[in-house]
């Protein structure tokens, strides 16, 4: 099992009680927080990491959560930035994701989840509509697996106005 200890750093518990640590240390046992607290971490805990991060200057909390992005646009947000909201999804977003293989689609999510994981994200929500084909979906969820993030894929829809779809359609999909 690999284990961490993160030492010496400003330790943000965000539990109930709003404990804090300053200086602290996290002791991490797979993907599981073993143990916790204020100063420098007692010797039969720090004997059980396989590596220490000196986190001295540095706040350290738990992961954040991106409830609501839209990886499938990370290859191409950039295009047509000087457009209304309403066009530029007609001219550019749309058409550019209706051409994406589930190949893109997986280079477009790892792009994207890597941007999250740098950023303190662990947990992200997914929402796709153009690129919700079967393929793309496990494209998607498989790039996400392969970083190791909490992921939640979700199939946008609309039933009415632009791009409204069919109800019974759409979830015979799933």
């Amino acid at each position: 099992m690999n284990s961490i200890l993160i030492a010496n750093g400003l330790i943000l518990t965000l539990n109930a009680a709003a404990d804090t640590f300053d200086p602290g240390y996290v002791l991490v046992e797979g993907d599981r927080i073993a143990a916790l607290g204020v100063g420098s971490a007692p010797p039969h805990l720090a004997s059980r990491a396989d590596s220490t991060w000196d986190a001295a200057g540095h706040l350290v909390l738990p992961g954040l959560v991106n409830a609501h992005t839209h990886l499938g646009q990370v290859l191409v947000r950039n295009l047509g930035s000087d457009k209304p909201l309403l066009t530029w999804l007609d001219d550019v977003i749309w058409p550019a994701q209706l051409a994406m293989t589930p190949d893109d689609a997986r280079i477009a999510a790892t792009v994207g989840l890597v941007e999250n994981l740098r950023s303190g994200v662990t947990t992200v929500v997914d929402h796709q509509k153009i690129t919700a084909t079967p393929a793309h979906s496990d494209a998607i969820a498989s790039a996400a697996e392969s970083l190791g993030l909490r992921f939640v894929l979700a199939r946008a829809w609309a039933e009415r106005g632009r791009g409204a779809e069919d109800c019974g359609t759409m979830l015979a999909e799933l």
